[in-house]
């Protein structure tokens, strides 16, 4: 009879069993929190390419490395005056073991934070620097009674846009934070929650605290000079019988070509919005 456990899984199930037995008992309280750093671990789009440049070690659901060994990841013997022990995660250039330069990454992360990271409870310090990661910053993170011991958030030199959500100044979120880093970030814009200013470095320096404004969507309405009908009543369409099946009108037409290239900004995903803009005389059938 074929043996119900191959003798490699057996082995697997052993070495894991021996690393949680090794663990002090107050690095075992971090084990939940694995799911969640595995998720910023998706959330990075060459994660493989990231890890094997760099010599990151762990970072896996089955990795006999225990959590606390993972690269990036330091974990305190010493609890809060609270009680509750609590872990480091640093992503940056400097921290890696292939690496001595702090702005040389082979190669960068990239990819977005995971919103998921929300709902560590243990997480005292978050460092990601360096690095190429893009798009805005979580609104989860600031979820009441999200990131309870998180007292220090840097995420300086990376591609973040957009402004800080308003939920990271909302009545309880982010309790114990003391300083917010985004330094090198120049996509990022907009107000600065009232309860941040203070602990904020903004994009230039530390010494501001201040974001720039958010650019403003270009009226391309006013660009290209408004159409001359009602978008709620376009000119009716020519008689059934000689239109085809898509036709556009004659004054659509001639607005179009006449027209040079769309001013800067405005666009509709790949449509010019000069096309946009004269949709309500497209006669289509």
């Amino acid at each position: 009879m074929k043996p119900a456990f191959s003798t490699p899984l057996l082995l697997l199930v052993a070495e894991l069993a021996a690393v949680a037995r090794c663990q002090p008992s107050w690095q075992q309280a971090f084990e939940p929190e694995k799911q969640y750093m595995l998720k910023q671990r998706d959330a990075i789009t060459n994660w493989k390419a990231f890890a094997s440049g760099n010599g990151v070690t762990g970072w896996s659901e089955n990795s006999s490395v225990a959590f606390c060994q993972w690269t990036g990841i330091s974990c305190s013997p010493t609890p809060l005056p609270s009680g509750e022990y609590t872990y480091f995660l640093t992503l940056a250039c400097d921290s890696f073991p292939t690496n001595t330069d702090r702005q040389l990454c082979s190669p960068k992360a990239q990819g977005t934070l995971a919103p998921e990271l929300a709902q560590c409870t243990s997480l005292r310090s978050l460092e990601v620097t360096n690095q190429s990661l893009a798009g805005q910053l979580p609104e989860q993170w600031g979820s009441n009674g999200s990131l309870p011991l998180l007292e220090q958030i840097n995420l300086s030199n990376n591609a973040l846009t957009g402004a800080i959500p308003a939920s990271w100044g909302s009545d309880g979120s982010l309790p114990s934070l003391e300083g917010l880093d985004l330094q090198g970030n120049k996509g990022l814009c907009g107000p600065v929650p009232a309860a941040l200013q203070g602990m904020i470095c903004g994009p230039g320096n530390c010494t501001d605290g201040e974001l720039p404004a958010c650019p403003t969507a270009p009226d391309c309405g006013a660009a290209i000079g408004s159409p001359p009908w009602s978008a709620a009543a376009p000119p009716p369409p020519p008689p059934s019988s000689s239109r085809p099946s898509a036709v556009l009108g004659m004054a659509a037409q001639a607005l179009l070509a006449g027209l040079g290239e769309c001013p800067a900004g405005c666009k509709r995903g790949a449509i010019p919005m000069r096309a946009a803009c004269a949709k309500s005389m497209f006669w289509v059938v």
